[in-house]
């Protein structure tokens, strides 16, 4: 019976250990719906962007205020209910240090890189 045991346990290890890659779907949270116009630029962009790159290995589902409201996302994505949030850190100010210093530096991405930001 052991043996039997044994030999179906490693049997089932070896059938996992060549199981194929599947895609990964992610969530992303955004503070605000599709009208606005940085979500298609810059949210739909980067889902676009991380598709291409995995080949469609990871796909990105976006969901917007009507999932939670944008001064509460805060708390679901970190306890891992979503897997991203855009959104701006002054939405969170009580909550964390995001980077709310970056828009007092001129938009300009080469400008923003070399701030340190």
């Amino acid at each position: 019976m052991l043996k039997s045991f044994t030999l179906a346990a490693a049997a089932m290890g070896l059938m996992m250990s060549v199981a194929p890659a599947h895609a990964q779907t992610m969530t992303m949270l955004s503070s605000w719906d599709e009208t606005y116009n940085a979500v298609p630029v810059f949210a739909q962009g980067y889902i676009d962007l991380v598709n291409e790159k995995s080949g469609g290995e990871i796909d990105i589902d976006l969901r917007g205020p009507e999932t939670v409201p944008p001064f509460e996302q805060l708390q679901p994505v970190s306890a891992g209910l979503f897997n991203m949030l855009f959104t701006h850190g002054a939405y969170h100010l009580g909550e964390t240090s995001m980077v709310f210093g970056m828009d007092a530096v001129t938009d300009d991405p080469a400008a923003r890189r070399e701030s340190g930001l």
